[in-house]
């Protein structure tokens, strides 16, 4: 009699039927797995991209923004310096008719 015919044979090729099994199942759960991640990978890496993206915007955004800012600063600059230059020569005018008047002689 083979150990196949008997009783332990048996017993011992079902254990290694079910261990293939388990083994080839737990083989496909890796795979489907694997496939998933590149799935979440693929994802994740557009996901990047669309983000660099917003950021390069966001970016220029802000640059534009800040030259704006400097150029609004130089006008405001430039037109104080104006009002401060017509202000001294007002006051220095004003002056100058005050002199002129206190100095003239009264009737």
């Amino acid at each position: 009699m083979s150990t196949n015919d008997s009783p332990n044979g048996s017993d011992r090729l079902d254990r290694i039927e079910r261990i293939l099994e388990n083994l080839a199942n737990s083989q496909t759960r890796l795979f489907e797995d694997h496939e998933l991640l590149q799935a979440d990978i693929k994802s994740l890496l557009a996901s990047q991209v669309i983000l660099q993206a917003q950021i390069e915007d966001i970016t220029r955004g802000q640059r534009a923004e800040r030259d704006a800012f400097y150029a609004r600063e130089r006008a405001e600059r430039e037109a104080s310096r104006i009002r401060d230059e017509r202000v001294d020569k007002l006051v220095s005018a004003i002056g100058k008719f005050i002199s002129a008047t206190q100095s003239a002689p009264q009737q």
